[in-house]
């Protein structure tokens, strides 16, 4: 599952909701209202307030409608969901790039190290020896929790990469897929694997 450019769905909300406005007969037979309004006044009780209120729920009201459901329907989409707000945190995260509190191509060494993570640290099926290359690990933060930060080396690439492991929020969906969010011009993948959530960053 991808989840990476929403804008071209808020426009087309966006645009068909703006388009509904009194069209030019409607607007024609208001104008000839008025005037007929101004030119008899004996008449004008034919345009009483209940009429102008009747005139204006007919007309206005479903343009005002249409107006509140874009801005529901925009403010759905503008707000960051969980898989977007992790996403960020580990973007900024990887951005900042710290250096490991404790370098080591061992996992134990670097589990052990991080006594204070209320997990212990998984060897994911993602990465396999003969490509990737553990350097180190230091603490972190997602989701207001104490996370571990893992610097990985990507032996075919030669380039280092930052995978993070942390408790997996219960209101992270789906589980069990692959997500690839973009953010600050980071690609951040996440996935849930052993009860943890895990992200890769670069």
């Amino acid at each position: 599952m991808k989840t990476n450019i929403k804008e071209p769905l808020d426009n087309a909300v966006k645009q068909h909701y703006l388009e509904k406005n009194l069209e030019d007969h409607q607007m024609n037979e208001l104008q000839e209202m008025l005037n007929n309004a101004h030119v008899d006044n004996s008449s004008s009780s034919q345009y009483s307030l209940s009429n102008w209120l009747a005139i204006f729920k007919g007309r206005a009201l479903p343009v005002a409608f249409a107006s509140l459901l874009v801005f529901s329907v925009v403010w759905m989409f503008e707000q960051p969901n969980v898989q977007q707000n992790i996403a960020g945190e580990i973007a900024y995260n990887h951005n900042k790039q710290m250096a490991p509190e404790i370098i080591s191509a061992s996992l134990d060494d670097i589990d052990v190290f991080l006594s204070k993570l209320d997990f212990q640290l998984i060897r994911s099926s993602h990465f396999n020896d003969k490509q990737w290359e553990i350097v180190g690990g230091r603490y972190c933060s997602i989701g207001g929790h104490l996370a571990a930060q893992l610097k990985i080396k990507n032996k075919t690439e030669n380039k280092l990469h930052t995978v993070y492991q942390a408790l997996l929020p219960k209101d992270f969906e789906p589980k069990n897929k692959t997500i690839d969010i973009f953010v600050d011009g980071v690609k951040v993948k996440m996935w849930e694997e052993k009860g943890l959530l895990i992200g890769l960053a670069g």
